[in-house]
């Protein structure tokens, strides 16, 4: 779970008794019995399928499973998705890939001349 902040940050949250999701920017998610699911604090819709739906968060990829699922209303601040939600699963974000260069493959600029581009 990402860390409060400190300093004034912290200080003006903690003096103002702010919600911990509000100043990190974490996912608020309003779920109304299984007919209904409100995310706030989304990063985007990543996957929309009728039975799948995939939201990106700051800390993570939210995973909705259900049935008949459709995107109800979506804005910068809150998505709403409505049908038979019969599961919310939070996948932690992928590990960042190595960037490896294949054998044989040279870099960019590799053996060129200095001041003579094209050879």
């Amino acid at each position: 779970m990402p860390e409060r902040p400190g300093g004034l940050a912290g200080a003006l949250e903690e003096w103002l008794e702010l919600p911990d999701d509000t100043l990190l920017d974490l996912p608020r998610l309003t779920l109304i019995g299984q007919l209904m699911l409100a995310v706030e604090n989304h990063r985007g819709l990543v996957r929309y399928a009728p039975d799948e739906v995939r939201i990106a968060t700051r800390v993570g990829f939210l995973r909705v499973g259900g049935e008949e699922l459709t995107v109800r209303r979506m804005d910068r601040e809150r998505l709403t998705l409505a049908g038979r939600i019969t599961s919310i699963m939070l996948e932690p974000p992928p590990a960042e890939p190595e960037r490896v260069r294949a054998a044989g493959t040279a870099r960019r600029g590799a053996g060129r001349r200095k001041g003579r581009p094209w050879a």
